[in-house]
């Protein structure tokens, strides 16, 4: 009697479970991870660096540049093109002893590559979390750690810099691990350090709470919650946020996205319409779409470990959608949304990961997860990856670090200011003139009636070239003559134009 033929089916399965069983051995759990971390960190690195180079790191380059510069000389952390104290008015002591490094360290790419190591470091976690505690074997888990590692959530956060919450992103997965371990010193270092990253994360601690007391740790939970809930309700008495009724500039929605998810606490509660609304609009749910499409929508499957994940979804996009209602100009922000959005990568892919446990088979030692269903996750995440991050392929990252001849021009024009004069700068100056004492920030286009705007400095920088959303020119040439005319009659004089960029100077 002739054997049955083996389908294509049972070959792949048994090659898939074939080349897992030689790699789950323990140097794999050794080695991999931290290769993964190494590579990932190399790559954000290089990329934050080129945007550095190319003089496009976001507003908050700026501010916290600033507040750097004045750490160094003896002072508190003041931003005047914030208008706040970042670390105190968000409740950011984290970043504190990061300019304090600056005495010795370059400030921007400093920044950067902490940004970067954050990011990075929290594929340790993940991995641990995935094997030790789930069980996965190598091939799941390496493809969750490549969903979070090509998340479009990530690399927005790591080319808009600086953002002290992206630090709380391996806190809070170290945080994860630890209770599921029941290592609870290691447990209350994480949380304490994502509480000083950003008075609002108090909230996502909380969360973290009520699911440790729902999984059964009744009395850590508790603690944890009311730990969380009152350290942001106590700087929500202390410093009393609020988004603000005139339009801010680039600094100025930097300064108030910080606050803006605490200050939009209230209005949860008193109007949850109002924030309904924002949660379902196009903005948003084009955020949510980014982050839950690639792990192919697995977390609802593992709801009670994605709580985490509400707070900083909700509040941050409530928070953002409100200060973008006062920005003066085009939406500031790109399509992935608030900074704050990247903690809920976390209890995603933790809660992905627990969906896959309870799908997958039991072996001896190991859940086995059906292959199709691993390579559809990495199908949706090359997919999202390529389409919708700020870092794919079509954005060609290769070329970045380039400077055109706008950036040249910008570079030539500071050239011509002392470093103590203090300024008037449209945002894309921001990081060249930020660290000395004073610079104002105009909106990216002309300010409302030009021909009236008095600055309040002997030197005005202008960048011309912005472009909104449609792609014309912020600036018209009616309103830049109007703005020309009333600098002259104030005593103003043209002292260096070139490529769209100018000077005036009294």
């Amino acid at each position: 009697m002739s054997r049955r033929p083996v389908g294509v089916r049972r070959r792949l399965d048994n090659l898939s479970l074939g080349v897992q069983a030689r790699l789950d051995a323990r140097w794999a759990d050794r080695a991999l991870p931290w290769m993964i971390t190494g590579a990932l960190f190399v790559v954000l690195t290089a990329t934050s660096l080129a945007v550095i180079r190319q003089l496009d790191g976001g507003p908050g380059l700026g501010v916290w540049s600033q507040a750097a510069w004045q750490v160094r000389h003896g002072n508190r952390p003041f931003s005047s093109l914030a208008g706040i104290d970042p670390v105190w008015r968000q409740w950011s002591f984290v970043a504190y002893p990061l300019l304090w490094l600056t005495l010795w360290l370059p400030v921007q790419p400093f920044l950067a590559v902490v940004q970067a190591m954050a990011l990075a470091a929290t594929v340790l976690p993940l991995w641990r979390m995935a094997r030790d505690v789930l069980l996965l074997r190598v091939g799941t888990t390496a493809a969750l750690i490549l969903t979070y590692a090509l998340s479009p959530a990530v690399h927005a956060a790591n080319l808009s810099i600086f953002h002290p919450e992206v630090i709380a992103v391996p806190a809070l997965a170290w945080a994860a691990l630890s209770s599921r371990q029941e290592r609870w010193l290691r447990y209350w270092l994480c949380l304490a350090l994502v509480l000083v990253c950003r008075a609002d994360l108090g909230i996502t601690v909380a969360a973290v709470g009520l699911v440790g007391a729902i999984a059964g740790q009744r009395r850590v939970g508790a603690v944890t919650a009311f730990v969380g809930l009152a350290w942001s309700a106590s700087s929500v008495v202390i410093l009393q946020p609020e988004v603000g009724r005139t339009p801010l500039t680039a600094a100025g929605a930097f300064a108030a996205a910080g606050t803006a998810p605490l200050a939009e606490l209230e209005n949860l509660i008193i109007s949850p319409a109002t924030a309904l609304s924002d949660l379902i609009g196009r903005p948003s749910l084009l955020i949510l779409t980014v982050l839950f499409a690639p792990l192919l929508f697995l977390p609802f499957a593992a709801p009670r470990s994605l709580m985490p994940a509400v707070p900083p979804l909700v509040l941050g996009i409530a928070g953002s959608e409100a200060v973008q209602r006062m920005v003066e100009g085009p939406r500031l922000e790109g399509l992935l949304g608030p900074s704050q959005v990247v903690l809920a990568t976390v209890p995603l892919l933790i809660a992905a990961a627990v969906a896959l446990a309870r799908m997958g088979r039991r072996s001896v030692s190991r859940v086995n997860v059906d292959h199709r269903l691993v390579g559809a996750l990495v199908l949706a995440t090359a997919a999202l990856f390529i389409q919708n991050a700020p870092s794919s392929p079509y954005q060609k990252p290769w070329e970045w670090g380039r400077r055109d001849e706008v950036d040249d021009a910008r570079l030539d024009a500071v050239e011509f200011v002392a470093g103590d004069v203090a300024l008037t700068v449209t945002p894309q100056f921001d990081q060249l003139v930020a660290e000395r004492a004073a610079v104002d920030e105009l909106p990216l286009g002309p300010p409302e009636r030009p021909s009236r705007w008095v600055p309040r400095t002997d030197v005005v920088l202008l960048d011309t070239t912005a472009r909104g959303v449609d792609g014309r020119s912020l600036w018209s040439p009616g309103a830049f003559a109007a703005l020309s005319r009333g600098l002259t009659a104030r005593g103003y004089s043209v002292t260096f134009t070139r490529a769209g960029i100018f000077m005036f100077s009294r």
